[in-house]
């Protein structure tokens, strides 16, 4: 009735004051909606992290994920999102000159005649530095893990001991050499590829891809594991002075502490037949 004051009951004030003490009213089913939507963000940004540690080093697939017209995504976001150097994104090689091609086809020529020859005996040849006589090498070894092994697989530019790209595997399936391959060739190409005769190096996906860039393929003798004696002592250093020194307890924690290693092999670690310089400083004069 008009005038009369309504009586509230202890249970009311209490919520009252529990309300005013708060500062804020809350829904009931608010708190469960908020934690929904941070375990939500927090999956989101682990399969992110996930998916990146599963896409290919090499720079050229990773290019190719890119949509400069995407609606809503940035191409600067997009090459966040694939681990990306936005300036590799926007890189367009550079064309060989006449003159560097007219001397290619005269090495590859030669080197169908004399297979034999060395970069030493190819520049007698020309008359030309080693330096433009480049030859690439690539080998696997083993890395121990606390339970288990994997696979290394390196390319390497033998004048400069520059290490171009590396891929694991934990298998011995010649994927992840033709991905190591991929990497290297997406920077630069070699006159001459060296390896041995491995399963994985005379694969038809290997040598195509060489033949494909025009690469002269040079293989070692069958139990002659020394022929490729520069990544003999890569691998040397990179048991000696990483591997062992680890104990790596699974593939992530092997991936990433490699990654900073052969980063200071190629830009720190200086080389006394080098006239102790870095292999990275070599590389990029040659």
């Amino acid at each position: 009735m008009p005038g009369k004051r309504r009586v509230y009951g202890a249970p009311f004030k209490a919520k009252v004051a529990e309300l005013f003490a708060d500062g804020r009213q809350r829904r009931p089913d608010q708190a469960t909606d908020e934690q929904d939507l941070f375990e939500q963000i927090g999956r989101l940004k682990m399969e992110v992290e996930w998916l990146k540690k599963k896409l290919p080093r090499s720079a050229e697939v990773k290019r190719r994920c890119i949509e400069p017209h995407h609606q809503h995504l940035s191409v600067t976001r997009q090459c966040e999102l694939v681990g990306l150097a936005r300036s590799s994104w926007y890189y367009e090689p550079a064309g060989e000159s006449p003159e560097n091609l007219a001397l290619m086809r005269q090495i590859d020529e030669l080197y169908i005649k004399r297979p034999f020859f060395g970069t030493r005996k190819v520049c007698e040849q020309f008359a030309v530095n080693r330096k433009r006589a480049q030859v690439w090498a690539s080998d696997i070894t083993y890395i121990p893990l606390q339970h288990g092994f994997l696979y290394l697989a390196a390319v390497m530019d033998l004048y400069s001991r520059n290490v171009l790209s590396w891929r694991l595997s934990n298998t011995l399936t010649g994927d992840f050499c033709v991905e190591a391959l991929d990497a290297a060739l997406s920077c630069a190409r070699p006159k001459i590829f060296n390896t041995d005769q491995g399963a994985q190096f005379t694969s038809a996906a290997f040598t195509s891809r060489l033949e494909k860039d025009g690469v002269a393929i040079s293989m070692d003798g069958r139990g002659r594991a020394m022929d490729n004696v520069f990544v003999e002592r890569l691998w040397r250093s990179v048991k000696y002075e990483e591997v062992y020194r680890r104990d790596y307890a699974d593939g992530w924690e092997a991936e990433d502490s490699l990654g900073r290693y052969f980063d200071f092999y190629c830009n720190e670690r200086i080389h006394q037949a080098l006239s102790y310089r870095t292999p990275a400083e070599i590389y990029v004069e040659g």
